[in-house]
């Protein structure tokens, strides 16, 4: 039987482009979610569950730390493993001094460091630990 794989068109301005990190057109996010996968996700009624990660974080008392787990053995499409360096280059990326992301303002605010990494006064994102790759 043969596989049925669904298709659909998506209009979007000549400007739009398939770069979530950079772009704000409605167009590209609608596709985006049929190539992207986040930590967690959340569902049409608004619940939060995980999804590449084992479950929602932990929280610390003062709820300043939010402490992921990823589940083991998620891969790309092309079979390398998803690692907690994959994660971090993400939003190294989003916060790139070089090519900030329209997006990285949200960034900036919650986590611990963004703003001086975003303005290339850092080397790394002080807020962002990587315990047991």
């Amino acid at each position: 039987m043969p596989r049925i794989i669904p298709c659909y068109g998506l209009r979007m301005d000549q400007t739009g482009n398939l770069d979530l990190h950079y772009t704000t057109a409605a167009g590209p996010f609608i596709a985006g979610e049929n190539i992207f996968e986040p930590l967690v996700a959340k569902d049409v009624d608004g619940t939060i569950h995980p999804h590449l990660v084992e479950d929602l974080p932990e929280i610390s008392q003062d709820g300043l730390v939010y402490t992921f787990k990823l589940k083991e053995g998620i891969t790309f499409h092309d079979g390398s493993l998803l690692t907690t360096e994959d994660v971090v280059a993400t939003f190294e990326r989003l916060l790139d001094p070089e090519n900030v992301s329209v997006h990285s303002g949200v960034l900036t605010r919650l986590i611990l460091g963004a703003a001086e990494f975003a303005a290339g006064e850092a080397d790394e994102i002080a807020g962002i630990t990587v315990y047991d790759e």
